[in-house]
């Protein structure tokens, strides 16, 4: 008597497992390919031109001005300047029109070079975005939180006509 070893004629499966994990990875390669599909039949968005039209932008202060018309901000944390929440806020709204990471938002360039108030931006910006993420607590920034949404769609679909009308 010959031992195997450990071949088997091809298409013969001694484990009934292996037949479910096969069609189980069909199955998710055909998830893979409508998601794909998908992904293709929509607009290509080009977040590299984004970020690099917003590499320089900040909410211009009337955006601003019209965009916290919002019960005062009330909290037992020393409240930050009306500018440097427009500053901290702008960034946010980078983060959204470009799909970025709050880390590399860009420092506005009129601080930038100044490593003090540079520091202070970044320290107000992460502020900002965790007020935005527990708006629960802040209801000033959950009110806030749409309106900036809105803002950073719309300024997104005004940078993509733009580059499609070149």
């Amino acid at each position: 008597m010959a031992m195997s070893c450990g071949r088997r004629p091809f298409g013969l499966s001694l484990d009934p497992l292996e037949g479910e994990s096969l069609a189980a990875a069909r199955d998710f390669e055909q998830a893979l390919d409508a998601i794909t599909a998908e992904l293709l039949a929509g607009p290509t968005i080009d977040y590299q031109h984004r970020r690099e039209v917003l590499a320089t932008w900040t909410l211009d202060p009337e955006s601003w001005h019209i965009l916290a018309q919002l019960p005062v901000l009330t909290s037992h944390l020393k409240p930050i300047s009306d500018d440097r929440r427009r500053l901290a806020v702008s960034a946010c709204i980078w983060t959204r029109a470009t799909e970025g990471e709050p880390d590399f938002v860009p420092c506005p360039p009129h601080i930038a070079h100044d490593p003090a108030l540079r520091a202070v931006w970044l320290q107000e910006r992460h502020n900002v975005f965790h007020w935005l993420r527990t708006t629960d607590y802040q209801p000033y920034y959950g009110a806030l939180k749409p309106l900036l949404e809105d803002h950073a769609m719309l300024l997104a679909k005004a940078i993509d006509s733009r580059s499609h009308q070149r």
